[in-house]
């Protein structure tokens, strides 16, 4: 939470020094601990693999160090977290030590603002192990509303829905370390200009893809509109889409499954 607190005193730079940059940690530790709390706080069986999503928690204290540093051009409250991509090209052992390299790509055209890419490269043993792609949004101050296009509705049939609480949020929160005010209580969320708080879209991630039982080697969350609490959430696969959705059309999260 402390981490938290910093950023938020956290200053934007000017556009004329806005550049990219790059960041590396070596000899870093997973977080066993971290990793049985998870398994605890998401019902995981024994025996079942923890999802390849997860790789994001174990990269998220290195984020927060990206995010702290005074060449990230933005305060990281705030930001959209558009997309979360994983790829993996040999095994990782989270019991073991691994390098990361962190990308970070600033200041990219967006109609609503300015996009941020955070690539981040696991490394262990001498191998590329995993990939991780992150995309934010900066919203533009003067950026407004504009008219809804015209376009098909998209209807989905629920295969099963999960009911999210504030609690659980918290409990997500304490476990990832993610403590974002806007998904921790409605009053810190209207700081923020949410009416109430929303779940983190990374907890929908791990959630899709365990209750699903799939192990890919590839995927890509897209994070589309909040999912304000409490929740009653829909779940549809729809071929190679795991859906998450509310009132048969209000999408929340597509996870596309890319074949190795």
């Amino acid at each position: 939470m402390l981490t938290y607190l910093n950023l938020l005193a956290k200053k934007s730079l000017p556009s004329t020094q806005v550049a990219d940059f790059q960041c590396h940690y070596s000899h870093c530790q997973a977080n066993l601990k971290q990793q049985q709390e998870f398994r605890k706080a998401m019902q995981i069986a024994p025996g079942q693999e923890l999802p390849i999503s997860y790789e994001f928690l174990t990269a998220f204290p290195y984020i927060l160090k990206v995010f702290a540093d005074k060449r990230f051009a933005y305060k990281a409250i705030g930001l959209v977290h558009l997309s979360s991509e994983f790829q993996q090209f040999n095994n990782f052992d989270r019991a073991l030590p691994f390098d990361l390299e962190i990308n970070i790509y600033q200041g990219i055209e967006h109609p609503k603002g300015k996009e941020v890419k955070i690539v981040i490269e696991f490394h262990q043993q001498g191998q590329h192990c995993l990939s991780n792609t992150n995309v934010m949004l900066k919203r533009d101050k003067t950026d407004k509303p504009t008219a809804k296009k015209t376009q098909q509705m998209r209807q989905f049939q629920q295969e099963y829905f999960l009911l999210i609480s504030h609690k659980l949020a918290r409990r997500y929160a304490k476990v990832s370390g993610d403590y974002n005010p806007i998904h921790l209580y409605d009053v810190s969320a209207k700081l923020f200009g949410f009416d109430r708080a929303i779940i983190h879209g990374m907890y929908m991630c791990h959630r899709l893809l365990l209750d699903k039982q799939i192990e890919v080697t590839h995927c890509k969350a897209n994070f589309k509109m909040p999912c304000k609490l409490p929740a009653k959430v829909g779940v549809c696969q729809q071929e190679q889409h795991l859906i998450a959705f509310s009132d048969s059309d209000r999408l929340h999260m597509d996870i596309e499954l890319f074949e190795s």
